[in-house]
């Protein structure tokens, strides 16, 4: 058996910063374009890393990354579609088995307090923290959507 990583793992370690930056619709997304004109001065929904969790929209700090966007974006490279929509089912498993290992093997670090850089809406203490260094959301515990590379 192996003991290097596999394919997939690579591939997710190489494109995690690629498929944040990516303008792919997942589940989740919370990143939207103007379309219309003039966009409005505080438009700021255009940027990288608007995500929504448990109905609260905010953007990760540059070093967090939703693993949906890195799911859609491997999904579209592999053409991993089935009804030209839906992420196929075997390829989902692969991956989820994938991101699995890479956080037992400690070169991914799942996060349940994670550090954001802006949210919509008002401070709400049940799911966003003001610390003294920053703003953190509450995430689940046993959820593995965000992580940060070790």
């Amino acid at each position: 058996m192996s003991k290097g990583l596999g394919e997939l793992q690579r591939e997710i370690m190489n494109t995690l910063q690629t498929a944040k930056e990516s303008s792919i619709f997942y589940r989740g997304n919370a990143r939207q374009e103007w379309y219309g004109e003039p966009k409005p001065i505080d438009w700021k929904f255009d940027k990288p890393g608007w995500v929504i969790s448990r109905g609260r929209r905010f953007r990760l700090a540059d070093h967090v990354f939703d693993l949906r966007a890195s799911l859609a974006y491997l999904a579209m490279k592999h053409k991993a579609f089935v009804y030209g929509r839906y992420i196929a089912p075997s390829f989902d498993a692969s991956f989820s088995r994938a991101t699995k290992n890479l956080v037992a093997r400690g070169l991914l670090e799942a996060l349940t307090v994670i550090p954001i850089v802006d949210y919509m809406g008002e401070l709400d203490l049940s799911s966003l923290m003001e610390l003294s260094d920053g703003l953190y959301f509450v995430g689940a515990v046993r959820q593995r959507r965000f992580v940060r590379a070790v």
